[in-house]
């Protein structure tokens, strides 16, 4: 939640950026607001680049990519990828490893070389020397969504449930994203621009800074992004930029720029929320979702314009939490948490004895709580909100 009222916080603070246009997806965004009087191609450096594939989906990438590409919820993504799950069609969803084990080697070469012929098929493990149940979500079988159609319209594969209409996306996700990694790298032009800009800020004082601009040019071999549709495609792929010349310049007439107010940050997604957990240690693949659904069940948060944002009673929590219990809840402490959890699901420790301990923290904090008094601004909050409850009521 914490997480959530900052980054809304930081969305509501607007800063100035003037935003100069070079053409075709290269562009330069400077702070604050600037006459930009002259732009000078100092160094262009072209070079082949190869692009990595993505590796197969985890939990979490599972939850960003659905969030990203239909703009589904993590609770809603889970619902859909268990379905598939339990129909038999995808492997275990919540899991932390992109190992592909000896099956999915199989599965894999099937679908690309089927699909795309057998000189774009690269096998590869990403988990290199890990062993174990827990494999990357993948196809069970070497169906793609086409064909998977066709053979439950054929009756070859009988579902033992009704699937829901948009878990097919979902399937196609995991299915394009797995096909590929185990698929060959694209080789691409690759351009790096330095760029000389000569301009004026308050006062007529002329001022040059450098700038880098860098993008694809060309493709020359897609490779595994001729698997990839629509916004998968723009999502694993740097940015595509025009060549540029070598001593170009660019008068202030020639210039397209404009200055625009942006926020210092944006609202989070579902998916970035997903991501800062993993990389925190907050949280499992089993609990990811069921963490955020929480947070939209007791009113915290809600949706807009594809981000989350706090509600007012979620802000209010917010600050009564960290003005009485900050060190409980902080991140710190949520990690030690599940990695006791961690320790009892691997027998390290006893289940009662870290809730003795859990116990034992918590009556000490209640005491400390109880000598505390919440500022007054945060009184006050309450108190409006309490009236502004009242009135909606009658």
């Amino acid at each position: 939640l914490s997480w959530i009222v900052e980054r809304y916080n930081l969305w509501k603070q607007k800063e100035k950026w003037t935003v100069i246009n070079l053409g075709d997806g290269a562009e330069i965004r400077i702070p604050g607001e600037v006459n930009v009087k002259k732009v000078v191609i100092k160094d262009v450096v072209v070079e082949e680049k190869k692009i990595i594939p993505p590796p197969p989906l985890i939990t979490d990438t599972l939850l960003r990519y659905a969030s990203a590409f239909y703009g589904y919820g993590a609770d809603k993504t889970m619902k859909l990828a268990q379905a598939l799950f339990e129909l038999g069609l995808v492997t275990y969803i919540r899991t932390d490893s992109t190992r592909v084990s000896d099956a999915g080697i199989m599965v894999g070469r099937r679908l690309v070389v089927d699909n795309f012929g057998k000189d774009l098929h690269s096998p590869r493990r990403w988990s290199a020397g890990e062993e174990g149940a827990h494999e990357c979500i993948r196809p069970t079988r070497p169906l793609m969504l086409d064909d998977l159609r066709e053979v439950l319209e054929r009756g070859e594969i009988i579902l033992t449930g009704e699937l829901p209409a948009e878990a097919f996306n979902v399937y196609d996700m995991i299915v394009r994203i797995f096909m590929a990694s185990q698929m060959k790298e694209a080789l691409t032009e690759y351009a790096t621009v330095k760029v000389e800009i000569e301009l004026t800020r308050d006062t007529d004082k002329k001022e040059v800074i450098e700038e880098v601009v860098s993008g694809i040019i060309k493709i020359k071999e897609p490779g595994f992004i001729r698997v990839l549709k629509g916004d998968m495609r723009k999502f694993f792929l740097p940015r595509k930029i025009s060549l540029f010349e070598k001593g170009t310049v660019l008068t202030a007439d020639k210039i397209r720029s404009e200055t625009i107010e942006l926020p210092r940050a944006w609202p989070l997604t579902e998916g970035e929320i997903v991501r800062i957990m993993r990389e925190r240690g907050i949280g499992r693949p089993s609990t990811y979702a069921t963490i955020i659904q929480k947070l939209f069940e007791r009113r915290y948060i809600k949706r807009q314009g594809g981000y989350i944002i706090p509600k007012e009673r979620g802000v209010i929590v917010n600050k009564i939490i960290n003005a009485l219990h900050k060190d409980m809840v902080s991140e710190e402490r949520t990690r030690i948490i599940f990695e006791r959890i961690d320790e009892v699901a691997s027998k390290r420790r006893q289940y009662l004895d870290m809730l003795r301990e859990i116990f034992n923290e918590i009556v000490t904090e209640r005491t400390e709580v109880m000598k505390k008094k919440l500022p007054p601004e945060i009184v006050s909050a309450i108190e409006k909100y309490r009236r502004d409850i009242e009135k909606r009521l009658g």
